[in-house]
C-alpha cells in the first residue's frame, strides 16, 4: 500500500523508541482530504502493544475541536509497527471537521490512560485550505468546464470529479493528439484489424459521451522521447502550419472565445502526474496560453491543475492517485470514491469504467490494481494557479 507504506517509515523510529520505553502513543497523519462534505484528517495512532483502539482529539490552529475512536480496519503493516497481533484491531482514524477554512494547521493528539493527549507525527505539518473557496467549490459553481489533456484515456485522471460535474454542466475535452508515435502501445484485439488512432479515437468518443463531454481531438503530434521543450517546440510550428499563426497561444485563446468557460483542468506542468513528457507540455502549453490571454471570457485564476501522482504497481501495490505533496494545503486533496448519483456508482467505479473503454491501452490486470488502489490512493488532488509555483521542489520529481 503505498501511502501507508511512506508514512510507517517515517513512524519506524518512533515506534521503536515507544515499544522499548514508557508506550506513550505513536501515529502518523496521511491525509486532510475532502470527504462526501466533510473534511476529513486521516491516519493512525496506537499505544504499542495495546490489542485495541484509542481515542485522538482533532486539534485545529490550537484548538480541540472533537474526540474520535480509533474505529477503522487496520493493514499489517501499521499494525507491525504498533506491535499488536489481533487482524481486528482498529488503529485508523478519520476526524471530520465542518467548521470555517482559513489554512488552519491540524494537529492529531492520542489520548491514553495516565498521559497528557500526545501529539502524532505530522501534526502542524497539515493543514486546511485557505479559503472556502477550494478548487471543487469553484468548479461546482461553474457552468462551462474545459479539459485539457494529452492522449485519449488522459480524462481517466480526472474522472472521479467530472464524472459528477459534467452530468449537470457543459464540458469540454480538448485532447492534444491521438495518442501513438513512439513508445506507444495499441494493444489487441482492438487493434488487430485497424488504426492506432482509429482505435484511440473511437475509445475517446466513447469515453466523453459518458461524461459527458464534447470532444475535439487534435493531431499533433506524439513521442514522448522528445522533453518538453522539444515537443513545445515542434507543437507550435505544427499548428502554425495548420494556419493558426498565433501558434499555441492562439490555440488557447480561440478555445476561451469560443468555448467561455468558466474553469479550466490541465495537468501539472512540473510532474504531469506520471512525469509523462508530453502531459507536462500539455500544462505548459495551457499555463502559457492562459498567462498570454488578453481578453475578457475567461478569470486566470480559475485554472487548475492536477496534481496527482499516478503510482504504478502491481496487485501488490496497486495503481493510485497518491496527492503528491499531501501537506500542501494549497493543494487540495477530494475523496475520489465518494458516491456520484447521476452515474449510480463511485468517483472511482466511474474512473474504472472509462479505463475499461480504453481496451487498446489497459489490460485487466490494469484495471484489477486501480481497482484495489488503497483508499488514501483513490483521491483527486488540485490546484489553483494563484498558488503554483513553478521551481517548487517537492513538485519538482521528474528527471
Amino acid at each position: 500500500m503505498d501511502s501507508a507504506q511512506k508514512t510507517i517509515l517515517v513512524a519506524l523510529a518512533v515506534g521503536a523508541a515507544a515499544l522499548s520505553a514508557n508506550a506513550a502513543p505513536i501515529g502518523y497523519i496521511d491525509q486532510v482530504s475532502y470527504d462526501n462534505g466533510v473534511w476529513r484528517v486521516k491516519g493512525w495512532a496506537c499505544e504499542p502493544n495495546l490489542n485495541q483502539s484509542i481515542q485522538v482529539d482533532l486539534v485545529v490552529a490550537g484548538t480541540t475541536i472533537g474526540r474520535y475512536a480509533t474505529a477503522e480496519a487496520t493493514e499489517q503493516e501499521v499494525r507491525g509497527v504498533c506491535g499488536t497481533t489481533s487482524a481486528n484491531v482498529t488503529h485508523r482514524f478519520s476526524a471530520p471537521y465542518t467548521g470555517a477554512l482559513s489554512g488552519q494547521a491540524v494537529a492529531i493528539a492520542a489520548v491514553t490512560s495516565g498521559l497528557s493527549p500526545v501529539q502524532i507525527d505530522g501534526s502542524g505539518q497539515f493543514g486546511l485550505p485557505p479559503s472556502s473557496s477550494h478548487p471543487l467549490a469553484i468548479i461546482q459553481a461553474a457552468s462551462r468546464i474545459l479539459v485539457y489533456t494529452a492522449h485519449p484515456d488522459d480524462e481517466i485522471t480526472l474522472a472521479p470529479i467530472l464524472g459528477d460535474v459534467c452530468a449537470t454542466r457543459s464540458c469540454k475535452n480538448v485532447v492534444a493528439t491521438q495518442g501513438g508515435g513512439p513508445g506507444s502501445i495499441c494493444l489487441s484485439p482492438p487493434c488487430a484489424t485497424n488504426s492506432t488512432a482509429t482505435v484511440r479515437f473511437g475509445e475517446m468518443s466513447t469515453s466523453a459521451s459518458m461524461f459527458p463531454m464534447t470532444l475535439s481531438q487534435g493531431t499533433l503530434s506524439s513521442d514522448h522521447t522528445r522533453s518538453v521543450s522539444s515537443i513545445l517546440s515542434a507543437w507550435n510550428s505544427e499548428v502554425i502550419a495548420l494556419g493558426q499563426t498565433a501558434g499555441l497561444n492562439g490555440i488557447i485563446q480561440n478555445e476561451i472565445d469560443t468555448f467561455f468557460p468558466d474553469v479550466i483542468l490541465t495537468f501539472d506542468p512540473r510532474h504531469g502526474t506520471s512525469c509523462h513528457t508530453e502531459h507536462r507540455a500539455v500544462g505548459s502549453l495551457v499555463k502559457t496560453g492562459v498567462d498570454a490571454y488578453s481578453g475578457w471570457n475567461f478569470n486566470k485564476n480559475n485554472l487548475f491543475f492536477l496534481t496527482s501522482k499516478r503510482t504504478d504497481g502491481s496487485l501488490d501495490t496497486p495503481t493510485g492517485l497518491t496527492p503528491l505533496v499531501p501537506t500542501d494545503k494549497t493543494a487540495v486533496v477530494y475523496k475520489a470514491s465518494n458516491y456520484i448519483s447521476s452515474k449510480a456508482r463511485t468517483g472511482w467505479q466511474f474512473a474504472l469504467d472509462i479505463m475499461g473503454v480504453h481496451q487498446s491501452q489497459f489490460t485487466s490486470a490494469n484495471k484489477a490494481s486501480f481497482e484495489a488502489a488503497d483508499s488514501l490512493d483513490q483521491t483527486t488532488s488540485l490546484q489553483q494557479v494563484t498558488n503554483y509555483v513553478s521551481n517548487a521542489a517537492a513538485y519538482n520529481i521528474c528527471p
